[in-house]
This record gives structure tokens, C-alpha cells and sequence, in this order.
């Protein structure tokens, strides 16, 4: 296929992060899972990648380390950067959120509050969440084998004063939208509505996990051109 000789790394067992490419090191919990749970065989190709487009062919070596077979390969990021941003919800599963916004290519994923917040972080906890939910971008990266893994940060509502915010009564997604907020389940305060604007993304009530993995496809698509031109070569 075009796609898999375009994205020659997409074409090998597996994909792995490492620290240094030029000295490729197998992290204990990859090793484990390379040798336990997909039984690779000694001397099966292996991507050994940096997380920030940069990659490497490497052969698999039982032994926690990686012998590399190719040299090191720069990709460029070309396309138009994508974000999602979202109010975590109570009893929702931010992990299981950010895994699909990171599976669908979201180069940049935040998590903010809004006056209907339920789940509020303290300073402590922001730090302890936000490296989970990095490990968990960084995971689904490997899995749909994208050599970028995406910025997961967090911010205040008033910092995406420029993003669009999905709501019922908004317009129609455009390819010129590039940041979508996804509010609580109990939607976004009149206040906050308040001269912004707004993005529908469904004819019915979606769950707030639900809403977030809408726009990260709606986003992907556009960006795609899927539902339109293609953004990468339009703009």
C-alpha cells in the first residue's frame, strides 16, 4: 500500500519510545511486553522511536537493548496542529480520554475547569495526573504508531479565550477550526457562553468523554480532508 511505503516504520513488529536513538535502551515494562506478550523473536524489526518525529530500525535483542539497523529518521510534522481541550468529569475516566484524542492524532491535549467543574486538582494532584495521563498519550502513540506524541498539559479557562467551544446551539465545524473545548456534563454557564465561539458537533446530548472523542475526530477529519479539502495542502 502507498501508505505503509510512505510510513516505512509503520511496517515493522512493533514501536517503542526511547530516551536516545543513538544508543536505543529498552525501558523494563517494554522488554517485559515485547518478549511476554508479543513474543518477539531475537533479530524481529523493531521502531524505535523519540517521540518527537524522529525514528530508527532497529532488531530486537532479548536483552533490553536494541540493535539499530537503519539510521536515525527525521519526520517532519507538516500538518495543521490540532487541540482538544476538556473539563474532567466526576466518575469519568480522563485516561481512557486522552487515549483516543492521542490515538486520533491530537498534537496538543489540555485539561481545564469551568464554573460547573466537579473534579477540581489541587497543585499536587495536577502534577501527579498530568504524568500519568502523559505516559497514557505516550502509550497510544506506540500502539497507533505515531512517531509524535502530543503536548498534555493544563490550563485555565481563560487561557483558550480563541478555541471554540462545542455546544448544541453552535455553528457547523469549519476546516478553519483548530482548537475545540468539550465543557462538564452540565454544559457551559451563560457567562462562559458568553460572546465566544461555539462549534456543534451532534443532534443529541453526548456524554462529556463522549463529546471529547467527537472533536478529536471532527478535527482529524477536517484535517484530513475528509469532509472537505485537505488541510495540510490548502493552507
Amino acid at each position: 500500500m502507498a501508505r505503509s511505503e510512505s510510513s516505512p516504520w509503520r511496517n515493522s513488529s512493533t514501536q517503542v519510545f526511547v530516551a536516545d536513538l543513538n544508543h536505543p535502551v529498552l525501558h523494563r515494562p517494554d522488554q517485559h511486553h515485547l518478549e511476554r506478550v508479543l513474543r518477539l523473536k531475537p533479530g524481529e524489526v523493531v521502531c524505535a522511536a523519540d517521540g518527537r518525529g524522529s525514528y530508527r530500525m532497529c532488531s530486537f535483542v532479548p536483552e533490553e537493548r536494541l540493535d539499530p539497523i537503519s539510521e536515525v529518521v527525521f519526520v517532519p510534522f507538516t500538518k495543521v496542529v490540532m487541540t482538544v481541550a476538556f473539563v474532567p468529569v466526576k466518575g469519568g475516566k480522563p485516561e481512557w480520554v486522552v487515549q483516543k484524542l492521542a490515538e486520533m492524532g491530537m498534537n496538543r491535549i489540555k485539561l481545564t475547569q469551568s464554573e460547573r467543574s466537579v473534579v477540581r486538582w489541587d497543585a499536587d494532584r495536577v502534577d501527579k495526573n498530568l504524568a500519568r495521563l502523559r505516559k497514557t498519550a505516550e502509550q497510544a502513540c506506540r500502539q497507533s504508531r505515531r512517531l509524535w506524541i502530543p503536548e498534555v498539559t493544563s490550563c485555565r479557562f481563560e487561557d483558550l479565550a480563541g478555541a471554540a467551544l462545542a455546544d448544541m446551539d453552535g455553528r457547523r465545524p469549519s476546516p478553519d477550526d483548530r482548537e475545540l473545548v468539550i465543557g462538564p456534563e452540565g454544559g457551559w454557564s451563560a457567562s462562559e457562553l458568553q460572546g465566544r465561539d461555539c462549534v456543534n458537533l451532534s443532534d443529541g446530548v453526548l456524554r462529556a468523554e463522549t463529546a471529547a472523542v467527537m472533536a478529536a475526530g471532527t478535527l482529524s477529519a477536517l484535517r484530513l480532508g475528509l469532509l472537505g479539502p485537505d488541510l495540510a495542502s490548502s493552507h
